[in-house]
């Protein structure tokens, strides 16, 4: 029993490891998350029209009773012209309000230049008495196109 516990170094464990499978498997392992990082299958997706890109989030999605949050809307000009964009939100409920105008809406307006985009913030409060999903609608608006997305906030106990 002594002789096999002698037997078992570093040095015997390291040798018995069989590196052509362990190097492959390392660097499979890598490029996967590699991938993972450069191509998030989680991350919002942009949503596009006539050269105007949107994208949203809630930042954070779930928060407790009379909490608070910010909706992030970030607008792209993927277009080759310079364009005026309304940027709108609504709450389906009363009881999630705009912290800037106390209000179940609040809109912004911004100037994008080809190739530019902006990142809109919108802080919320809920004063929810009752845990569930609120929805809150946000209309892009330019020329004579508009982009119409719903984004739900979770409120919990």
């Amino acid at each position: 029993m002594v002789k096999l516990l002698k037997d078992i170094t570093y040095k015997n464990i390291i040798s018995r490891i069989r590196w052509n499978v362990v190097i492959p498997l390392l660097l499979f392992i890598s490029a996967i998350i590699s991938l993972f990082i450069i191509f998030n299958p989680f991350a919002p997706k942009y949503n596009c029209l006539d050269g105007i890109c949107t994208r949203l989030h809630l930042q954070p999605e779930s928060i407790p009773l009379n909490g608070e949050s910010t909706i992030l809307v970030e607008i792209r000009n993927v277009g080759i012209e310079s364009r005026d964009v309304d940027v709108l939100l609504w709450s389906d409920d009363t009881s999630v309000i705009f912290t800037d105008t106390q209000n179940r809406s609040s809109n912004d307006r911004v100037t994008l230049a080809p190739g530019n985009s902006r990142e809109l913030d919108f802080d919320i409060v809920a004063r929810a008495k009752y845990p569930g999903e609120y929805g809150i609608r946000i209309d892009v608006r330019f020329d004579n196109n508009s982009i119409t997305e719903k984004i739900f906030l979770r409120i919990v106990k």
